[in-house]
C-alpha cells in the first residue's frame, strides 16, 4: 500500500513542474524565514504532500528512508538548519524528521529512548561537507531557482496564451 501512495504522491506532487508550482508559496516562505536577521526558529506546518513537492523542487537526491515503508512519512518534517563556523561562514543542512513504521504501529511516544528518524538530505549537484552541510550561498541560490522556475512556467503559459 506504501509503494501505491509513494507513486501516487510523485505523480502528483513530485513532476518538476508541478512540484515548482505546487511548493512555491512555501519555498518563498522558507527562504524569507532563512534570510530574515536574527530570526532563531520558525515552524510551517502541512502535509506529506508539501514535503514531497518542496523537496522535488529543491532537486533533493532521491532516498530510502531507514526503517519505514514510505518515501515521505504521515507527519514527517523538513528541519532547515542554520549553521555558522568561527570565521563566520555561513552553512545549511537539510534533514527530514520522521516517525518510523513501528513508531506509527505502536502510537509510541517519541522521546530520547524512542527518538525518531532523522534523515540527512543531499542536494543534487552540490556537495556537502563530511557533516552533510552545505555552503549557504549554494542552498539559497538552490531556493532562488526553485522559485524562479514558478516564474518561468508562468512567463510561459501568459506566452502561449498571447500567441
Amino acid at each position: 500500500m506504501s509503494e501505491v501512495k509513494d507513486v501516487y504522491g510523485d505523480v502528483l506532487f513530485s513532476a518538476p513542474s508541478v512540484s515548482v508550482n505546487v511548493a512555491h508559496p512555501l519555498l518563498e516562505e522558507i527562504e524569507k524565514e532563512l534570510t530574515t536577521e536574527g530570526r532563531q526558529f520558525t515552524f510551517l506546518c502541512g502535509h506529506d504532500s508539501n514535503l514531497a513537492s518542496v523537496l522535488s523542487a529543491l532537486e533533493i537526491q532521491d532516498y530510502n528512508l531507514p526503517e519505514t515503508l514510505e518515501k515521505t512519512p504521515i507527519g514527517g518534517k523538513i528541519v532547515v538548519s542554520k549553521w555558522k563556523d568561527k570565521a563566520g561562514q555561513e552553512f545549511i543542512s537539510l534533514d527530514i524528521v520522521y516517525q518510523k513504521t513501528g513508531q506509527l504501529q505502536e502510537m509510541s511516544l517519541l522521546n530520547d529512548e524512542n527518538p525518531p528518524g532523522i534523515y540527512n538530505l543531499k542536494l543534487k549537484g552540490l556537495n556537502a561537507d563530511p557533516n552533510g552541510l552545505y555552503k549557504a550561498e549554494d542552498v539559497m541560490d538552490r531556493f532562488d531557482k526553485a522559485i524562479g522556475a514558478y516564474d518561468s512556467l508562468i512567463e510561459e503559459y501568459e506566452a502561449k496564451d498571447a500567441a
